[in-house]
């Protein structure tokens, strides 16, 4: 098969023959706690259920410790739930394009561009926290910096670029999916990310 040297990354490659499910979940359940814990650091509850939740300041911070920790659950079984639905489109992917791979290969596939592109969040995140800069204002890696709660121009950001430019590396490289569909699917990923971040 000829390569898209923009599209091609010899790790992903070794997922056609080398599929390794096991500690790619290990590190993916690491790294998605990582960024449930960073993003809800991120937020100020206290505000919110004050504001929102109509409050009072005491009661907002007696009830911080449970809301903490349950919005972290709840962030890390929306993680769960986000490989699972990764999975069954690359699964679905692979049929319509008759891709001669195994459903652990896409499993595997499916994983390691979780794992990268939840890594990229993370270092996001982690910036944002330790720059106190709030993410419902202001994404340092999106275009909203010129233009604060521009939920749209925060859509336009590197998170978005870079997850869309691994889904297409991810069919091209693992999958065995041609150049021009793989760029399609990258194209079509980002318009997907781009429109989920800007109604957000």
């Amino acid at each position: 098969m000829n390569y898209s040297k923009l599209l091609h990354i010899e790790s992903f490659v070794k997922e056609r023959h080398q599929p390794k499910v096991l500690v790619k979940i290990l590190i993916f359940i690491i790294v998605s706690c990582l960024i449930s814990l960073l993003t809800i650091l991120n937020i100020d509850f206290t505000e919110t259920l004050v504001n929102e939740g109509g409050l009072s300041p005491i009661e907002a911070e007696s009830a911080l410790p449970i809301v903490r920790v349950a919005s972290t659950i709840g962030s890390f079984i929306v993680y769960c739930f986000f490989i699972a639905l990764l999975f069954l489109i690359t699964w679905g992917i692979t049929k319509i394009f008759k891709s001669q791979v195994s459903a652990k290969v896409v499993f595997a596939a499916s994983l390691r561009y979780a794992i990268i592109t939840t890594s990229v969040g993370c270092i996001v995140a982690l910036l944002q926290w330790l720059f106190h800069i709030d993410p419902s204002i202001v994404k340092i890696d999106s275009l909203n910096i010129f233009a604060p709660k521009n939920n749209w121009l925060g859509a336009i950001n590197i998170t978005n670029i870079i997850s869309a430019w691994f889904f297409g590396i991810m069919l091209h490289s693992s999958l065995g999916i041609s150049q021009k569909w793989s760029w399609i699917g990258a194209c079509v990923a980002f318009i997907i990310f781009f429109v989920i971040s800007g109604l957000g």
